[in-house]
């Protein structure tokens, strides 16, 4: 039988040493309760540090949104006051000054929808009402 090797004991004198030297090359790892664990080499965060962390370690990552950014505009939602999406989601269209809310249309200036709730009567018998008919206060 070969010989098995082991996880070599992490070096405190050099904590930037390479990941090859937490990993086992014949297919170990370093779990999350040992002492030579580094969350910080555990690349796909499922608390050991292994092979697939080691392939990732290789692989070139690009940055999904712009620094900064939390999520990347839609047609026609540039953000200021002059994106046609809402709160929740909601689209505005300027024309009618109506909100399109999946399955009906809302009315900002009389705080009421212009069409019946799908999902019936769910909250209350009033199936037009929004945000139990309270119109914002100041």
């Amino acid at each position: 039988m070969g010989r098995r090797r082991t996880a070599v004991k992490r070096n405190r004198n050099a904590p930037n040493a390479p990941l090859d030297d937490l990993i086992v090359s014949g297919g170990g790892s370093v779990p999350i309760t040992s002492a030579t664990y580094r969350s910080e080499m555990d690349i796909d965060r499922d608390g050991e540090v292994d092979s697939t962390d080691q392939t990732l370690r290789g692989t070139t990552w690009v940055a999904a949104l712009p620094k900064g950014a939390l999520s990347t505009p839609g047609p026609g939602s540039g953000g200021g006051v002059d994106s046609i999406v809402g709160w929740s989601g909601y689209r505005y269209d300027q024309p009618t000054r109506l909100y399109a809310v999946r399955f009906r249309f809302y009315d900002a200036v009389t705080f009421r929808w212009l069409n019946r709730d799908p999902a019936g009567y769910v909250d209350s018998m009033n199936l037009y009402g929004y945000g139990v008919d309270l119109p914002p206060q100041n």
